[in-house]
């Protein structure tokens, strides 16, 4: 009886694990092609990630100058990599927050990306970045 008990609690922590795995790298890939535009400067393309929430939020237009209007005032984007994630399933939501350091060629922002699962697919909800890593906003 024990065993079994065992063997079940073992089965939903590694069902856990690796659906926790298969999110962030389906989140990541979403991430790495959102900063490979910027860095290619194919600002067009970076809607086409976000989440019909975030451009509610903000219009698509107003995400492509503002990334625009960063690099002019950073320079361009030159390497980034994740510092840390937490994935979270909340009302069948599945949420990635990831952390970044990002690094221009005349400075280096933090930035935070949260990243839901809709459906089938990964989008962008949410991109912030703060030059000062305690600025930058809890998620929920």
């Amino acid at each position: 009886m024990r065993t079994r008990l065992k063997i079940s609690i073992l089965i939903v922590v590694l069902s856990t694990v690796f659906y926790g795995c298969e999110s962030l790298s389906e989140s990541d890939k979403v991430v790495k092609q959102f900063y490979e535009n910027i860095k290619t400067e194919q600002y067009d393309k970076i809607p086409e990630l976000l989440d019909e929430q975030a451009i509610v939020a903000n219009p698509a237009e107003e995400w492509k100058d503002m990334i625009k209007n960063l690099v002019v005032s950073v320079g361009k984007l030159k390497t980034y990599s994740r510092t840390s994630f937490n994935t979270s399933i909340k009302n069948g939501v599945t949420k990635t927050v990831e952390d970044y350091t990002v690094e221009y060629e005349n400075k280096t922002l933090y930035d935070r990306i949260v990243v839901i699962k809709t459906g089938e697919k990964y989008k962008i909800l949410h991109w912030q970045f703060n030059s000062d890593k305690s600025k930058l906003d809890e998620v929920e």
